[in-house]
């Protein structure tokens, strides 16, 4: 339970993750992955949704994942 962490609100449960666990799951392959510091950036910036508890960061990787979907460009052909 180190890398996660479940929160209930009255919506229904959500699943927080760390940083380097929601670049796994998110991205699983090692090679397309982002650094640990862009997510970081983005957290700061506040482009992807996080929750902070304390001096802790904590993601939801639904909610982040749906975020970086509306924020793709698409290319046409």
């Amino acid at each position: 339970m180190k890398n996660e962490a479940i929160l209930t609100t009255e919506r229904g449960t959500a699943r927080l993750v760390t940083a380097s666990k929601l670049l796994e799951l998110i991205w699983p392959d090692e090679d397309c992955r982002p650094c640990i510091r862009s997510v970081r950036s983005w957290t700061a910036s506040r482009i992807i949704p996080h929750v902070r508890i304390g001096h802790l960061v904590f993601y939801d990787p639904e909610a982040v994942w749906t975020t970086l979907e509306k924020r793709t460009v698409k290319l046409r052909k």
